[in-house]
């Protein structure tokens, strides 16, 4: 005992010297006014440091002293404005000092405490950690599969932790990222590893590993603990949403034809190759599947399935469109006029190859997606719905057969927006067309989604918005279909019209009301308040022929407030159609 208070008195006598010696040694110009904290680790130390706001930092210097040294020496220093430093090269075991310069940009130099430096030291690890990513995700799902009983691990494991590395996750992932051979028959080792992770013991083993890791991510002991529990809780958020879609991922599964055209590769623009997913290999072999095009067939039973459950044919370069058969029953129609590579999504959308991924279940989203179309092929009508947020850094434009037709600029504010625009195209056009939604982000045009405009109508719109698509009864161009879907039965209304969302909206002043009109019909347009009282009647009970009609509407005289307009349609004394949109007058 009385030798551990001598060596105590000893340390101690050893650092008050080395703190007279340091307070002699003050450069006079300097003020210390750096708060700077220092944290033990495992071959190595971090230093953190804050200063006051007053202070513009233009240069920082980090200087470090040994106990047996008696000058500080310049270890790293930068013009970035930093404010911690992890030192890896500090002596195991002993005591290093350290201090901070910060220099404002008048020269002035402002330093820690250097009276009584702060200091720390690093301990020596036997097996020398060895970090080659910085993620603390991935040393959770390590530490999970850590507690996963060696009887009962398998490769099954790994692959269903690689689910969880996304930030975020939802049912297609399972298809996507998941082996399909596995995907039937993984009931156990799925309920093994959510039992793990709902457990604590993982949680409270990666927590207590502050000590020997947290230094190399620059965070301190409090800082490791807040990472961690933020982690876990995007891991256990995560693993319920998957636990809670597999089943419905398996049904999916079975409910797909046992191969579908996934992607159509060009390689200089000219060779195409379409790939073909297999999803199961014995249906394949049951049924008589082969590439149609015109009068020319390609069987299937000539190729190879690869190693990726893949089949890859070569087609000829003036194939524009090709179905896939069984029998006399298509099962999947693709178009390959279009000189780039694309992929088809199991949700029938045409998306940009992404050669990361074998096949895609939809569309990636974006921040602005195309909501809902309307095509009419006998007059070269187009109208487009888009749907989203603005985006600062990107922008969106409407493309067809690579011409920009609609720089997306409606956008104004952060909330969720539905802007719509109409075009009329020259009916000697040739068709097919391309419709393309771009993405342009620091100096990267990406393509979200192709559109194939052809001879056929299309009228259809995004489920619930930002959805699959469907085809719809009516669409409700401007505004959400969420909110049309709520409102009205859509079995029970006649396709005889589209009401769009009134221009500009919300209005000062002048507003136009515009509806296509798609069978002759007796037509009543009216104008009401929020209380129901009429202010204009455009129409009552007028015969019209079909086409398009707008209407101006001057809200001058009226208050400031909400203002409904309502198209009430009768065609051939059918049940008549009345829809009504919101707007929104502001003096």
């Amino acid at each position: 005992m009385f030798k551990n208070q001598k060596i105590l008195v000893l340390v101690t006598v050893l650092l008050s010297s080395f703190y007279f010696i340091n307070a002699s040694l003050i450069d006079k110009d300097t003020i210390s006014v750096v708060d700077l904290s220092v944290y033990d680790g495992h071959e190595s130390i971090l230093l953190t440091w804050s200063f006051p706001d007053s202070i513009t930092s233009n240069h920082i210097y980090v200087f470090s002293r040994g106990i047996d040294d008696l000058d500080f020496k310049l270890i790293y220093e930068s013009n970035v404005d930093e404010k911690r430093f992890l030192d890896i090269n500090c002596n195991p075991d002993l005591l290093s000092f350290y201090k901070i310069n910060i220099e404002d940009i008048f020269g002035n130099v402002f330093t820690s405490d250097l009276a009584a430096p702060a200091f720390g030291s690093c301990k020596k690890i036997k097996d020398s950690l060895k970090i080659d990513e910085l993620d603390i995700k991935l040393f959770a799902l390590n530490e999970i599969l850590n507690f996963l009983d060696e009887s009962h691990f398998d490769e099954k494991f790994t692959q269903l932790l690689e689910l969880l590395k996304p930030q975020n996750v939802n049912m297609n992932i399972w298809l996507e990222k998941y082996p399909l051979d596995f995907l039937q028959n993984s009931d156990r080792e799925i309920e093994i590893l959510h039992s793990v992770i709902n457990e604590d013991s993982w949680i409270d083993t990666l927590i207590n590993k502050q000590p020997i890791i947290s230094n190399y991510f620059k965070l301190t002991p409090d800082e490791w603990i807040e990472e961690c529990l933020l982690i876990v809780k995007e891991i256990k958020s995560n693993w319920s949403i998957l636990y809670s879609t597999y089943n419905a991922a398996v049904d999916f599964f079975n409910s797909i034809d046992p191969v579908k055209i996934v992607s159509m590769n060009v390689s200089n623009g000219i060779n195409k190759t379409l790939s073909l997913y297999v999803f199961d290999k014995l249906r394949l072999e049951m049924n008589d599947f082969y590439i149609l095009s015109g009068n020319q067939f390609i069987n299937l039973t000539n190729f190879q399935i690869s190693d990726q459950n893949t089949i890859s044919i070569s087609i000829p370069n003036h194939w524009e469109k090709v179905s896939l058969m069984t029998n006399d029953s298509i099962v999947q129609e693709c178009f390959t006029f279009i000189d780039s590579s694309l992929s088809y999504t199991l949700k029938n959308e045409i998306v940009s190859f992404d050669s990361t991924s074998l096949f895609n279940v939809s569309a990636n989203k974006s921040s602005i997606m195309l909501n809902e179309i309307l095509w009419n092929s006998d007059s070269r009508k187009l109208i487009l719905e888009l749907a989203g947020k603005t985006s600062m850094d990107t922008l969106y434009s409407i493309y067809i057969n690579n011409e920009p037709i609609w720089k997306v600029d409606g956008f104004n504010n952060y909330d969720m927006q539905f802007v719509d625009s109409s075009f009329m195209f020259d009916e000697n056009l040739v068709l097919p067309l391309t419709l393309s939604l771009n993405r342009f982000s620091y100096e990267k045009n990406e393509i979200i989604e192709y559109i194939i405009l052809d001879t056929s109508a299309i009228v259809k719109s995004r489920e619930n918005d930002f959805g699959i698509w469907s085809d719809s009864k009516i669409l409700s161009f401007g505004a959400s279909n969420k909110e049309i879907i709520s409102s009205i039965d859509k079995s029970v209304i006649p396709e005889f019209f589209i009401l769009y969302q009134n221009y500009p909206n919300p209005f000062n002043g002048v507003t136009q009301i515009t509806f296509d009109l798609l069978e002759d019909a007796n037509v009543s347009l009216h104008v009401t308040d929020a209380k129901g009282r009429v202010h204009e009647k455009f129409l009552e009970n007028n015969f019209i022929y079909s086409g398009n009609y707008s209407f101006s509407w001057d809200g001058e005289n009226k208050s400031t407030g909400i203002y409904f307009f309502t198209l009430h349609v009768m065609v051939n004394g059918q049940p008549p159609a009345v829809m009504s949109r919101k707007m929104i007058y502001l003096k």
